[in-house]
């Protein structure tokens, strides 16, 4: 009886050690999600008059990507639980399934990548170092090997055209666009497509399988395919995939040599002035596309 007591309290008191360690979330990252959801609440642009010049506007408004970033206080947790548990949780009638766990970690993934930009180098790479440790999560779950990866990124490339056909364009569009690039970019590695392949992806004429091209290159970034990029900005078939180019053009800078710069510039430059076609403008409804461009060319300066 004595025996029995001593092991059940042993084994509750690893069950609170097991609690706390899961749920434990770093002060760092807790500062880091208040300072990133204040700063989502401002929308600073400059305008020009005649007579009083240049002046700074700041705009004060609470989005749904407010309330997004302040979910992925929560990212750390999951990211622990799904490590743990390894997608299944077992109980006494069998394996349960996380799904619901890894629906919440890729969609916070793709928040994290979305509104990222404003944020300092300090804050990126914190965010970065939370973005890779996820997505290997995310890719263990999806896909078992490089056959079954393919599929899933083709999968994948359909729904996206579900999706763009189905929805009405607006933020929840959007968020389950982000959602399907996320998975791409974390399958990315086992599904181990060439340069070859990914352009081959890229021609097909099918705007999700564009997309999808463009996605894979996130997880991997070669300058092979540069004019693929650069074709994506200047002669692109959706904001988003513009958007998603511009992310990667982003991405690629590091690795890019002064001339491959200047065409990045030059294909931004060109978007950016008025008329049919172009689509970086400042004035535009959406100016998250405008924003990073504005990033990449502050970058290239630098």
């Amino acid at each position: 009886m004595d025996k029995k007591l001593v092991l059940d309290e042993k084994t509750f008191a690893r069950a609170k050690e097991l609690l706390a360690e899961l749920f434990t979330i770093p002060r760092l990252w807790i500062a880091t999600i208040i300072v990133f959801s204040l700063i989502s609440m401002f929308d600073i642009s400059q305008t020009f008059d005649d007579e009083k010049g240049s002046s700074l506007v700041v705009g004060f408004k609470i989005t749904t990507t407010t309330v997004l970033i302040l979910s992925l206080v929560w990212l750390p947790p999951i990211l622990r639980m799904i490590a743990f548990f390894g997608g299944k949780i077992k109980t006494g009638a069998g394996e349960a399934d996380t799904p619901g766990l890894l629906k919440a970690l890729t969609e916070l993934v793709a928040v994290v990548d979305s509104t990222k930009d404003k944020l300092d180098d300090s804050q990126k790479k914190e965010f970065e170092q939370v973005r890779v440790q996820a997505e290997k999560q995310i890719a263990r779950s999806l896909a078992p090997d490089t056959e079954e990866a393919r599929k899933q990124v083709i999968q994948l490339a359909q729904e996206y055209d579900a999706i763009r056909s189905r929805l009405q364009k607006g933020d929840y569009r959007t968020r389950k666009m982000n959602t399907l690039v996320t998975q791409i970019r974390a399958l990315s590695d086992k599904a181990a497509y060439s340069i070859q392949e990914i352009q081959t992806l890229y021609r097909s004429g099918n705007d999700g399988q564009r997309v999808a091209a463009l996605s894979l290159l996130r997880g991997n970034p070669d300058v092979a395919c540069l004019e693929l990029v650069l074709d994506a900005i200047g002669h692109s078939r959706s904001a988003f995939e513009q958007y998603t180019a511009l992310r990667l053009a982003s991405d690629m800078l590091d690795i890019l040599d002064q001339a491959d710069r200047q065409k990045l510039v030059s294909v931004i430059e060109e978007q950016a002035r008025p008329g049919p076609g172009r689509y970086l403008q400042e004035t535009s409804p959406d100016r998250s596309r405008w924003r990073i461009a504005q990033q990449i060319l502050n970058d290239v300066e630098k």
